[in-house]
């Protein structure tokens, strides 16, 4: 319960833990998710408002791929939302594509 007064009242959600994205989400907040690349990735995974939600993930593939994840990488995604604010578009899910 604190965790969703806490993510209702941020201005945006950086985490690596998708419990805090999918609240996020659920409270339309930006939010901001790194990820492991895997094989399954965006199966039942990656899903949010466009211009708003955003799973960020190393090129490479595998179990081990988040460690390769560059902050510069995160910050730049922060910062170009940041300079673009959008107005959210319509819900998506990933295995709708």
């Amino acid at each position: 319960e604190e965790l969703s007064v806490l993510i209702k009242n941020s201005k945006l959600v950086l985490s690596n833990d998708t419990s805090f994205t999918h609240i996020g989400i659920a409270f339309k907040k930006p939010t901001f998710c790194t990820i492991i690349n895997t094989e399954y990735l965006g199966v039942d995974s990656l899903y949010g408002y466009e211009n708003l939600n955003f799973w960020i993930y190393p090129e490479e593939k595998g179990i081990n791929s988040l460690s390769r994840l560059l902050p510069q990488n995160v910050i730049k995604i922060i910062e170009e939302f940041l300079n673009n604010q959008k107005t959210p578009s319509e819900f998506k899910l990933s295995f709708l594509k």
